[in-house]
């Protein structure tokens, strides 16, 4: 790759000309550092990147609704967990976890199970 020369990513038409190549903004950053930190410190990122996918939700993307239709999806906590972790997180800080697990089958017995059951055992032993 040939050195640019000074200035050149001061351009806005470089700039996004370069971009158009990433489909990711951490493609281009790692890519082409130059052409992204240009970009940003001229203040055409979000110019540049509009045709990018987006790897991750943006802050404040799972609301209780969207929570609720994610789960949908799932069969069971796990699933969910497995394959949307940021949404369950979600769910569960915010105390959603019953309401948008409602419709999903439960294994095992939550009544039945004695947590430190083996612990309080084995101190009785000792």
């Amino acid at each position: 790759m040939t050195r640019k020369k000074s200035g050149h990513w001061d351009n806005f038409e470089n700039c996004k000309k370069d971009a158009l190549k990433y489909q990711t903004r951490s493609d281009w950053q790692r890519e082409s550092g130059s052409a992204f930190y240009g970009a940003t410190r001229n203040g055409w990122r979000e110019i540049c990147c509009a045709h990018m996918k987006r790897r991750y939700k943006p802050l404040g993307y799972w609301s209780y609704e969207r929570c609720k239709v994610d789960a949908k999806k799932y069969k069971s906590r796990s699933e969910w967990q497995e394959n949307s972790g940021s949404a369950y997180i979600k769910a569960h800080l915010k105390g959603w976890l019953d309401e948008c697990c409602s419709h999903m089958e439960m294994f095992g017995n939550k009544k039945s199970h004695k947590p430190n059951q083996h612990t309080k055992a084995q101190k009785k032993a000792a």
